[in-house]
């Protein structure tokens, strides 16, 4: 029974070795993959924060150009402005 015991430790010993060289590449090529997903995240919020801020400076000329319309006074002076084609701007 000691005889058998001892064959068999070289084995399993081969075994776990075995095991842990696979394991040690599985780790590795895991880390390769989470290395290629952080630069990619990186990547995407780079092009996130771009068009963050295109969107910005199109919410700013919207804005800037509803600020900048005509305001009358009264109806009747939008209507006379509408008439004459928006050329009497009675701004306020």
């Amino acid at each position: 029974m000691l005889a058998d015991m001892k064959s068999h430790i070289p084995s399993t010993l081969q075994s776990d070795l075995i095991a842990l060289s696979v394991i040690r590449l599985l780790i590795d090529e895991l880390l390769l993959q989470v290395d290629a997903q952080a630069t990619l995240i990186g990547e995407m919020e780079n092009l996130l924060n771009m068009e963050k801020t295109l969107v910005a400076e199109k919410e700013e000329r919207v804005t800037r150009s509803l600020l900048e319309l005509p305001v009358w006074g009264s109806p009747r002076d939008l209507v006379a402005a509408l008439a004459n084609g928006g050329d009497d701007d009675n701004s306020d």
